[in-house]
């Protein structure tokens, strides 16, 4: 191949972008960028992949459709010329790049597709237990793109995920029928797990097998488990689970002399904290890690254990709500409601009036 050159785009679109970078590797890479809170988000795995040689296709979404737009088969088109001459095509990304890079490994030829906590659909008729993006579902198109028939039989597909998230669970085993499907499980990792191999300095290493003209899926196995005993967020995770409901004082014990820095993002981790200090009675202990995980990510999980724990502290109060973020987060998701009821009804119309 020739040697590296400055990125271009080759694609530009309402919905979609397409970039094309070419650091003279064999292998190329066809990456598709995350659901961003503020699209459009960055091209995913570019540092990653230009720290490493490899030459790469990276798809950008200026909206969080799920790939599931007109321009798609299009932007697939404009870059089947830039992938001739390469001698492995392999498909990446994560969540929603993920769900990108299955859904259109066959129209780009993947040989392999590495889906990091993909969705097979976020669309309730098709995946009903799926409720993490209702808004999203309510303006994609159900008919435009069917895994069954879009999904490359013939590439590998490893699918990378944490069996412990109940819906990325749901949503990996979707794939059970396709050929050529590989499930790598990386436990109490969260929704992107491969952050968890970062933690302890092993993702260089797990990628090298993953990208590896032969796929060794028993060594990536090996690999997480590896990372696992590394790893303080695993320990902290198993030892809240596995004894938190039951004997919360023995778990806070294994995990006391823990850094907390280690899930210092993960709001998930000490919401979990604090309903095992509730358990124990230490409600003022319950309140401070339900605070923390509120001030990472306001979610209504969190928002109402505070409420609950707030209550209980003060049964004198009569207020609706008895805290500043709480009345804010509960007024700030009645208006989404409403925003999206709104957006459902006006596409219910459109549908009748076609």
């Amino acid at each position: 191949m020739n040697e590296k050159q400055s990125i271009q785009q080759f694609f530009a679109g309402r919905d979609v972008r397409g970039f094309y970078q070419n650091n003279g590797s064999k292998t190329i890479v066809v990456t598709f960028s995350k659901f961003s809170k503020s699209p459009p988000a960055a091209l995913f795995g570019a540092k990653f992949l230009d720290d490493r040689g490899l030459s790469y296709v990276a798809y950008q979404a200026t909206d969080n459709h799920w790939w599931h737009s007109p321009e798609m088969s299009s932007a697939a088109e404009a870059a089947l010329p830039l992938l001739k001459g390469y001698t492995r095509i392999i498909a990446y990304g994560a969540s929603m790049g993920a769900s990108g890079a299955l859904l259109f490994s066959k129209a780009l030829g993947a040989d392999r597709v590495i889906a990091i906590a993909p969705q097979y659909s976020i669309l309730p008729d098709l995946v009903p237990k799926e409720t993490r993006w209702r808004k999203e579902a309510a303006t994609i198109n159900h008919l435009l793109i069917d895994p069954q028939e879009s999904v490359s039989p013939e590439a590998e597909k490893v699918i990378v995920y944490d069996p412990f998230e109940r819906l990325d669970a749901i949503q990996a085993r979707q794939f059970d029928g396709f050929p050529n499907v590989f499930y790598l499980r990386v436990s109490l990792a969260g929704h992107y797990p491969l952050r968890r191999m970062a933690q302890v300095g092993l993702l260089p290493d797990l990628i090298k097998i993953l990208f590896a003209p032969e796929l060794q899926i028993d060594e990536a196995v090996a690999l997480v488990r590896e990372a696992r005993a590394k790893s303080d967020a695993y320990l902290l995770q198993f030892a809240l689970r596995k004894y938190g409901k039951r004997h919360p004082k023995r778990a806070l014990k294994l995990v006391s002399g823990m850094n907390l820095e280690v899930i210092a993002d993960d709001w998930e981790v000490f919401l979990l904290l604090g309903r095992v200090f509730k358990r124990t009675g230490d409600l003022e202990k319950a309140l401070h890690f339900a605070e923390r995980s509120i001030s990472i990510s306001p979610r209504f999980k969190n928002v109402s254990f505070a409420d609950v724990l707030l209550r209980k502290m003060n049964p004198e109060a009569t207020d609706k709500c008895i805290a500043s973020t709480i009345c804010a987060f509960h007024r700030n998701r009645a208006e989404k409601t409403r925003k999206l009821l709104l957006l459902v009804e006006r596409r219910k119309r459109e549908a009748l009036s076609e």
